[in-house]
């Protein structure tokens, strides 16, 4: 289909010691970044010759994904793999590994409140997340020797998971597959003892709910989950076609007419198997609680006007602009291969999702949908969880608390003489 010699292959590798501990995420950063210092010759190399590798830490795994020229692909992938069968670093490499962890994990206390209390956000709908806060304090009771010891055990027991597309053969891929094997010589991590991934599923009842935490960084930052229940395919394109509108009026509202925020987003999530619509916002002149009774007034109005925002006309037109996307959901080679990496892996080998989810859309009514918005944006859904990060104001445009009486101290009294007498 794609008329260029290039490869896109996709590697996840799990292990025992990837655990749901936050000990094990900082030491997995540490060694992917100690690893990809050792590899720097080789993949500035593989890049000026067209070639793309990525290391990354993942969610109990690390990842492996090469995109370009095919030709020298199986080289590269080999030399990966030889880094990782010999990596050695000595105490001083440590120490400078050490110090730029630090350094990232740092950074991202300096970040935007609402990154920050997106970050937040997502250590709590995800418990196998964590915050860059939680790293760092995790990271400073790590020692050389620790590093050693996970470093020397890693890969020990090992699941390996692959997507191989593009210029290759079947007997290539075959080759390829067997060289992993035995270039990592690995005992199995059985699909039984893996680690499951997890979402967090917030209560009915007792919500809405809020989290308010003080940051020393300039501005505020305001995250809402708003809960849409389990995943079904009608409920996806439901939400698939109430998130786009929402998009485009929430920044509509609360950047341009309210002019409250830089920063103003919605989006839709699934996160195993579970619906959540999310609005973000960042602003630098309004307080948090200010901003989150906005979210409110926003969402309370927009549900209450559901049909004059989003008429049969409209509905019908997004609905198939969304269809036509997903008959054709491939630009190229790696979007292609990753989303199929994605299905294989994350949606059980199901390589018709793209097919239900048209499917589902084809056959939503419009009663449906607005019946699925009214549910999920009411406020009886009281599903909803805020981050509120509190950072700092512009010093010089800030109310001052006044205890009772006490106005009597900020001004005085005049009448109508003494106006007069102070104009003459």
């Amino acid at each position: 289909k794609y008329k260029v010699p290039q490869v896109s292959w996709h590697f996840q590798i799990k292990d025992e010691i990837f655990d749901e501990d936050v000990r094990s995420d900082v030491l997995k950063d540490l060694y992917v970044k100690a690893l990809l210092e050792k590899l720097a010759p080789t993949i500035f190399s593989a890049m000026e010759a067209g070639l793309y590798p990525s290391i990354t830490s993942d969610t109990f795994n690390i990842k492996i994904d090469i995109f370009g020229y095919s030709e020298k692909a199986s080289f590269l992938l080999e030399e990966i793999l030889k880094a990782i069968n010999n990596l050695q670093i000595s105490k001083d490499q440590f120490d400078i590994y050490y110090s730029s962890l630090y350094k990232d994990y740092e950074n991202a206390q300096k970040l935007l409140p609402v990154f920050q209390a997106k970050n937040y956000l997502q250590s709590i709908l995800s418990p196998s997340s964590f915050t860059n806060l939680e790293k760092l304090d995790s990271l400073k009771r790590i020692q050389f020797r620790d590093f050693l010891k996970f470093k020397n055990k890693i890969f020990e027991t090992c699941y390996i998971e692959g997507f191989l597309s593009g210029n290759l053969s079947l007997k290539e891929a075959e080759s390829i597959w067997l060289d992993i094997k035995d270039t990592l010589r690995q005992k199995p991590f059985l699909p039984k003892d893996h680690f499951q991934k997890k979402v967090f599923v917030i209560s009915d009842g007792k919500g809405p709910y809020l989290i308010h935490q003080k940051i020393d960084v300039l501005g505020n930052g305001v995250v809402l989950a708003i809960d849409q229940d389990s995943f079904s395919f009608e409920s996806k394109a439901a939400q698939s076609i109430l998130s786009q509108t929402l998009r485009e009026a929430f920044f509509t509202s609360l950047r341009s007419d309210q002019k409250t925020a830089y920063i103003a987003h919605s989006t839709d999530v699934e996160m195993q198997k579970h619906l959540y619509q999310l609005f973000f916002v960042q602003s630098n002149s309004h307080g948090v609680k200010d901003l989150l009774a906005r979210f409110e007034i926003f969402i309370e109005d927009y549900e209450d006007n559901i049909e004059t925002k989003i008429p049969e006309d409209r509905f019908e037109n997004i609905k198939n602009n969304i269809i036509q996307n997903l008959e054709n959901p491939y630009k190229n080679l790696q979007e292609m291969s990753s989303t199929l990496n994605y299905l294989a892996f994350e949606k059980e080998t199901d390589f018709l999702w793209h097919e239900k989810r048209i499917e589902a859309l084809q056959n939503l009514t419009y009663e449906e949908f607005i019946s699925f918005c009214k549910k999920t944006l009411s406020k009886d859904n009281k599903k909803r969880l805020a981050i509120l990060f509190e950072g700092r104001l512009d010093k010089d445009f800030k109310y001052k608390k006044l205890e009772d009486q006490e106005h009597k101290t900020i001004g005085f009294y005049k009448t109508d003489t003494i106006e007069n007498e102070n104009v003459r």
